[in-house]
This record gives structure tokens, sequence and C-alpha cells, in this order.
């Protein structure tokens, strides 16, 4: 009979350490879902941050297309054949030559890389996508449409003349508008 309640001991605790198994796993992949959860909640939280950055970019270069075909516009005004007053031809020349410079909104990018959270998204594509954008020299682009349109306009009879000047990268550069 002490043989038969030994065996009977070893199956009840048998039975409760497969239990208790049976919990720490379900405990675990519990656990593990939450923190997919979270991970995914918080990576839709900087998509989010992504999307907003993105639309104020578009706000931006949307500025900055109106802001060069203003530019485009006096250039065809000074083209034309109406004659301008003197005042007039200046002012069209002075605002031809003004700049602006497009800068991202990158703060979501950097949040993103200074927390090593590029790992978390799933989409490869995607984050090469968001490097490639966000890492771009706008400066370079910018730069190199400015000399291609300058390049149309004969100014060798002003060679102190460098309007290209204005677009180096200099000490205040961050305050161009």
């Amino acid at each position: 009979m002490e043989h038969h309640k030994t065996k009977r001991y070893f199956q009840y605790a048998l039975g409760e350490i497969i239990l208790v198994v049976i919990g720490i796993l379900i405990a675990l992949a519990i656990n593990n879902w939450k923190n997919n959860r979270d991970s995914e909640v918080e990576i839709n939280g900087y998509f989010m941050g992504i999307l907003s950055d993105l639309e104020n970019d578009d706000q931006r270069m949307t500025y900055l297309y109106h802001f060069y075909k203003l530019r485009t516009d006096k250039i065809q005004e000074i083209l034309s054949d109406k004659v301008l007053s003197n005042d007039q031809l200046g002012n069209n020349l002075n605002d031809l030559f003004s700049f602006r410079k497009f800068s991202s909104s990158n703060s979501t990018y950097l949040s993103l890389m200074n927390n090593n959270q590029f790992n978390s998204i799933k989409d490869q594509d995607l984050t090469n996508q968001l490097i490639k954008y966000y890492e771009t020299n706008y400066l370079a682009w910018s730069t190199d449409i400015y000399a291609e349109i300058i390049s149309n306009f004969d100014l060798s009879e002003y060679p102190d003349y460098q309007p290209l000047d204005k677009l180096r990268m200099a000490d205040n550069y961050d305050q161009i508008p």
C-alpha cells in the first residue's frame, strides 16, 4: 500500500510540475505577445511621426516650388519685350538670385536612429528608402540645380559676380531660410 501511495504522490507531483511548466510557458507567450504588441505600437508611433515629417517636407517643397516659380516668372518678364524701369529691372534681378534651401523635417528619423529602432521595421525596402531620403545632401542637390540654371546666363562681363558662392556651405548656412 505504501508503494501505491508513493506512486500516486509522484504522479501528483509530476502533474503539478507539468502544470507549472505549462503556466510558465503560457506566461512567457503572453509576455512575448505583449512585448511584440508594444514594439508594434512604438513603431507605428514612429511611422506617424515620419508621416508628419513628410507632410511638413511637402509643405516646404510646395513653398519652394512657388518661390522658384516666381523667379521663373521674373526671368520671363526680363526676357519679354516689355520695357522695364531701372527699379523694376533691378528688383527682378535681385529677386532672381535669392535662394531658399530645403531642409527636411527629420526629428522622427533621428529618434529612430538614436534609439536603434530600424531593426524593428520589418520592411527592409522601406527602411532603405527612409535612410536614402533622410541622408541625401540637399545642399549639393540644390546647388546642382541652381548651377544648371545659372549656366544659361552670360555673366562673363561680371567676373567678380559668383552667384553660387551664396550656396556654398558657410558658417551661416543654417540661417538661410
